[in-house]
């Protein structure tokens, strides 16, 4: 099982040890501080968006001796959330920019189980906040043997 807590401060480690991402601040997205108004860097905002934990049909394959294997009849499916801030006057791409420089570390995260792909929404701006905003995620799979109850 995936401890979520885990996998949003192993994100946040890592992350932050990135010298090419030495100007952005990466935060739990609940953080219990108020942000700098106005926002004086990039900031990465980090939360478990959604989590799904289910038996599948069972998934079996045939073995060298024509038997079949159980193969995996359980599934966690967790999307994590990086919300990017960029100050107003950076404008929308700054979003782009930070978003671009973590792609490469992205999947190499030790998230407690296999990354499967990533994506972002559209650029947005916050006038109340003077910031500019991009969800981006990660989605990660785990498969795995349930035993029967």
């Amino acid at each position: 099982m995936v401890a979520l807590n885990s996998l949003i401060v192993n994100l946040q480690t890592y992350l932050g040890k990135q010298s090419d991402l030495d100007e952005v601040t990466f935060v739990p997205a609940f953080a219990g501080k108020v942000k700098s108004m106005p926002l004086e860097g990039p900031v990465v905002a980090l939360a478990v968006e959604s989590m799904e934990d289910r038996d599948v049909k069972p998934v079996y394959v045939m073995d060298d001796t024509d038997m079949e294997q159980l193969v995996y009849n359980h599934m966690i499916n967790i999307r994590v959330r990086l919300d990017i801030y960029v100050p107003q006057t950076d404008d929308g791409l700054g979003c782009y920019d930070v978003l671009n420089r973590m792609r490469k570390y992205l999947p190499k995260v030790n998230y407690g189980c296999p990354f499967v792909g990533m994506g972002c929404h559209e650029v947005e701006y916050y006038r109340d906040a003077g910031t500019f905003t991009l969800c981006t995620y990660v989605d990660l799979e785990e498969k795995s043997i349930a035993e029967s109850k």
